[in-house]
Parts: structure tokens; sequence; C-alpha cells
């Protein structure tokens, strides 16, 4: 079975993508910061995609997305916005928010399948 982790200050957010993801038959980790994140990752968690999102209290997500590709450089990163103008990142892929269940879907089958 496929492990996605989730990264979102919103709970709402993370609890929907949670929801989708496992309806379709995906493990989840979701965490509200990145500095949690990159915790989980170096307690050993492996993870087949990483969603991110891009403004967290604790930092952006174009930092989280560095230190990932960093340290775990076979592991593609997803980063989520609602930005109109997105700065530019180490993205696999963007995902726009708002966005529908397919869309992210999509993204899960073209990076981690």
């Amino acid at each position: 079975m496929k492990k996605i982790m989730i990264v979102d200050d919103e709970p709402h957010v993370m609890r929907m993508n949670e929801k989708i993801l496992k309806d379709k038959g995906f493990e989840t980790v979701l965490c509200e910061s990145g500095n949690e994140a990159l915790l989980v990752l170096e307690s050993g968690v492996v993870v087949d995609l990483v969603f991110i999102d891009l403004h967290m209290p604790d930092g952006n997500g174009i930092f989280l997305i560095k230190e990932v590709k960093k340290r775990f450089p076979n592991v593609p990163c997803i980063l989520q916005t609602g930005a109109l103008e997105i700065p530019e990142n180490e993205a696999d892929s963007v995902l726009k928010k708002p966005y529908y269940w397919h869309e992210l879907i999509a993204l899960v089958n073209k990076h981690a399948l």
C-alpha cells in the first residue's frame, strides 16, 4: 500500500485529503507543520509522496520541499497552494487550491504509482 504524507496547517484540508486518499486505498501520514514533517521522515517513516502547503506558520512549503529533496531525493513533492503567483520551486507538480478530488488522485497516480 502506498503511503502519502500531507503537510498542511489547515486541519480541514488535511482531513479532506486524508478521506479522499483512504477511500482510494492509500495510507496517509498527517503533519501540521514543516518541522513535524521533517521529524517524522527523519524518524524512519517511509512515504511515497508528500503534499506540501505553500504557507505554514513555521515557514513556507518551498523550504520544506528543498529539505525533503535534499534528504530524501527519491520522494516526489507536490506543492499545494491557493496563491495566484507561485514562486519558483523544486516541486514535482503544483496543485492549485481549490481543486477537485480527481486532480489530487491524478497527481498521486502520476508520482506514486
